[in-house]
Order: C-alpha cells, then sequence, then structure tokens
C-alpha cells in the first residue's frame, strides 16, 4: 500500500574501497538497500528505522549532484546484514538509471549542504515529487508481477490470471505477451506504446491458403479468442464448414485458431507465440479442446519430455503443441453464471490472482474517487458471502480511475452506471448478503452509510 508512507533518499557510505558500481550490482541483484553505518550512528538508526512500506531511493551524490539508482517499497521491518552492512529488501523495485528526474530539484543549496547520507523528502512541500515517485512504484509492482508471470509461463507454458472485474486482467495479458515475444521492449510504463506493440503484433489470418485445409496465420505472433457456451472444438481446433458460390454448396476442413498458431510456431521455433483466452471459464472445456487437452503439459509438449502426438479426426493429420506457443486465459473470480473450472484444465494450468490495487486510484484519481474506493471495498468485507475469498470480490481499481482533477462528474457517472449496478448484482448473485438501502444509493450517502 502507498498510505502514509515516508519517502528518503539513501546514499549509502561508500566501503569495498570505493567502489560504489560494485555496491549496486549487489543491490539490484538482490533488490535491497545498503547501509554501512551501524545502529550505533543516528545515520545507521535511522536506516534500521525504516518500515514496512517506506520508499527508498537509492542515489549517489557528486558535487551536489546526484545519480539515482533506483526505488522501491520496504518489505517488512526487519533489518538484515548483507556485504558487511545493514540491509533492507525492497518490493516494486524500479530502475532509475535512465530516468532523468532529479528528485532534490527544488531543494534550497542551504538544505543541500545540510545533507547527510539519509534524507526524507517532506510530502507537504513537494507533492509533484511525491506523485512522481508513487508513479513509478505503480511501474515498479507491474513489473515486478511481470516478471513473475513470464517466469511461470516459461516454466509451465499455461496461466491464467483470475480476479474480480476492473483488475486489470486483460490489459495485463497484453503486458505478458509483448515481454514474451519482444524482451528487447522496456516502454512497460507507457500505456500507449505497449498497446500499440500489441496491436502491432496481432495475427493476420489467411482463410484460403492450404490444399487439403484452409485457415493459416501470415503474420503477428499474438492470437486473441473469447471463450463462450456456444464455442466448440470446430471453431477452435478445426471443422468441416460450408461453401456457396452462389449454386453449389460445398464442404472443407478449416483450421480454427489453436491449430492455425500451433502450426506457425512449429515453423518458426526461435519466436514466440500467444494465445489469449478472454472468460476461459465460460467455454465447455471438453467441447473445446476434446483430446488435444492432455497436450497442453509443458512435459507432453514437443521437444519435451514426454511428448505426446494425436491425430485430429477431420484432417487424419498428426497434430502436436509446440513449446513456443503460450497460453493465457482470463477468468472472472465473481461470475456465477457458470460453474468452477474444469478440474482437467486446473491441473494444466497455473493460476494468479489479481487484487484490486487501492494506490493506483489513490495516485491516478481525486480524492472522491479514493473515498468511495475505500466506502465500496468496506461494504463489500463486512457483507460478503464466508466462503469466499475477500480479494477476488473486491471491486477492482480501474472502476474509479478518473483522473486527478475530476471535479465529481466522471466519478459520478462511474459510479451511477458501472459500480452501483455491480454491487448490485453481486447481492442478486448471493455474493453479498446485504443491499445498498434506496435513500443510501448517491456516493455522498453511501459513504456516509458506510461508515456509520
Amino acid at each position: 500500500m502507498l498510505i502514509n508512507m515516508n519517502y528518503y533518499v539513501i546514499s549509502p557510505n561508500v566501503w569495498n574501497d570505493g567502489d560504489f558500481d560494485y555496491l549496486v550490482d549487489i543491490m539490484c541483484e538482490k533488490h535491497c538497500a545498503l547501509m554501512g553505518y551501524n545502529k550505533k550512528s543516528p545515520t545507521g538508526q535511522a536506516f534500521a528505522s525504516l518500515k514496512v512500506g517506506d520508499v527508498v531511493i537509492v542515489a549517489q551524490r557528486k558535487d551536489w549532484t546526484f545519480n539515482y539508482y533506483f526505488m522501491g517499497t520496504v518489505c517488512d521491518d526487519n533489518t538484515y546484514e548483507l556485504n558487511k552492512a545493514q540491509c533492507k529488501y525492497l518490493k516494486n523495485f524500479y530502475l532509475l538509471v535512465n530516468d532523468k528526474t532529479d528528485f532534490l530539484k527544488d531543494w534550497s543549496a542551504a538544505e543541500m549542504r545540510a545533507m547527510t547520507a539519509m534524507v526524507r523528502i517532506d510530502p507537504s512541500k513537494n507533492k509533484n515529487v511525491i506523485k512522481l515517485i508513487n508513479d513509478k512504484l505503480k511501474d515498479g509492482f507491474m513489473k515486478e508481477n511481470l516478471d513473475t508471470y513470464k517466469s511461470i509461463l516459461l516454466e509451465k507454458n499455461n496461466l491464467v490470471l483470475q480476479g474480480a472485474p476492473g483488475t486489470g486482467k486483460t490489459y495485463t495479458t497484453a503486458f505478458l505477451a509483448i515481454d514474451l515475444i519482444d524482451p528487447q521492449f522496456q516502454d512497460f510504463n507507457d500505456h500507449y506504446e505497449v498497446m500499440k506493440e500489441y496491436n502491432k503484433n496481432l495475427i493476420c489470418i489467411d482463410t484460403e491458403t492450404g490444399e487439403k485445409t484452409k485457415g493459416s496465420i501470415k503474420d503477428g505472433q499474438i492470437g486473441f479468442v473469447t471463450f463462450h457456451q456456444s464455442f466448440e472444438y470446430e471453431d477452435f481446433i478445426e471443422g468441416i464448414k460450408p461453401t456457396s458460390d452462389g449454386t453449389n454448396v460445398t464442404y472443407h476442413i478449416e483450421n480454427g485458431l489453436f491449430k492455425m498458431m500451433a502450426n506457425k510456431a512449429r515453423k518458426e521455433p526461435e519466436k514466440n507465440f500467444v494465445l489469449i483466452i478472454d472468460e476461459i471459464n465460460r467455454g465447455n472445456i471438453s467441447k473445446i479442446f476434446g483430446e488435444l487437452i492432455t497436450l497442453l503439459e509443458s512435459d507432453k509438449r514437443e521437444g519435451k519430455v514426454h511428448p505426446i502426438t494425436v491425430i485430429l479426426p477431420y484432417s487424419k493429420e498428426s497434430f502436436s503443441v509446440p513449446s513456443n506457443l503460450f497460453i493465457i486465459g482470463t477468468m472472472n473470480t465473481t461470475d456465477r453464471s457458470v460453474g468452477s473450472i474444469d478440474y482437467a484444465l486446473r491441473r494444466r494450468f497455473d493460476f494468479a490472482t489479481l487484487s484490486s490495487q487501492r494506490e493506483v486510484v489513490e495516485t491516478q484519481s481525486s480524492e472522491k474517487a479514493l473515498k468511495l474506493f475505500d466506502a465500496v471495498q468496506t461494504f463489500i468485507e463486512k457483507n460478503h458471502e464466508s466462503e469466499l475469498d475477500i480479494e477476488d470480490l473486491k471491486i477492482g481499481h480501474s472502476y474509479f480511475l478518473v483522473g486527478k482533477n475530476d471535479n465529481g462528474a466522471k466519478i459520478e457517472i462511474k459510479w451511477k452506471y458501472e459500480i452501483l449496478p455491480l454491487i448490485r448484482e453481486y447481492y442478486k448473485d448471493g455474493i453479498i448478503t446485504k443491499d445498498i438501502p434506496q435513500e443510501n444509493r448517491s456516493i455522498d450517502t453511501f459513504i456516509s452509510f458506510v461508515n456509520e
């Protein structure tokens, strides 16, 4: 959480014969901040007193200018020892080596001369700087989680991102897909650049190619499909489709998206391909995957320990799944219109839960939106069904993103037409046990009602 946190710039005193670059390498590798002063000195005591959630910016001062290296939030209240120094481990790690931000640009000459190896940035006097820091920490949080999800995919090949509505599942699939197909891409903190790269790499299908079967991929490395109750094997793998020339009707075998992507990945083993399946739990998994469900397992793919090949029912072609085809599914954890996810699919996928992030609303929306966010989450916490995991139910932060300058008009619209109907749907579906009374359905009355 980015709540009631303290912000510090730390310039660790140099040891190891003055080799500061060596220290930076250690800190970047371990995701930590080091301090050479021991706990007997004032600076060492201050460093040891850093609490969970405090923000640390590590820099080196040279001739009254600063080189900033990285920032992060303190993981826990404990102080450890590493490389004969005090150590605080960090999360939401964000590199600043190529960042041009000067976090102390507004400091006076007198303040700079009085600076010690550890200084606190006063949020009340440096609001613009604090906003920059929080924005970068949000990107660090995203990249940190992105790296974890990517590691899972490289090991397992299959991952489902699950969570309540508005927690960023679909957008995170775009992040992951780009990171898998282009490891050189760096602009993950730029939403526009991410989506531009994503759309540029979406597959382009040629429906006329093939002598025996039609359908192949001309360009692109990312495929997208949404599962639903009517979606079947013939749509996803292969099926017999009719063609009419106006007089006669003929039938041909047409490849589905999954088969086309597997064939393309097999032909270009030096590249990674990503298939995104939105609402994966809404489809009938047995009808869609059929006999291919076994082939999804990482160790049963081409080139792995136990590779398996099957004969497809329509084309009679041999088929297997290449190891450079990754599958990312999304799943709404509040959707009770479908049953629990197919057990066969669950055994072949890892599952990661995306939670609602208060800090995103705090850094990107108005004070009124943040108060509403807190009230909504409190209402759900107080009234949710006991057998349900609260993190699967909290309404996502994207519902509350209206910008810092919103005068109340945007959040009113979101409340009336998006958030309130969703809460009432929760009640109708039995997800929460209490409805919002009619007289408390404005933002102000709802917040007062929750805080009573």
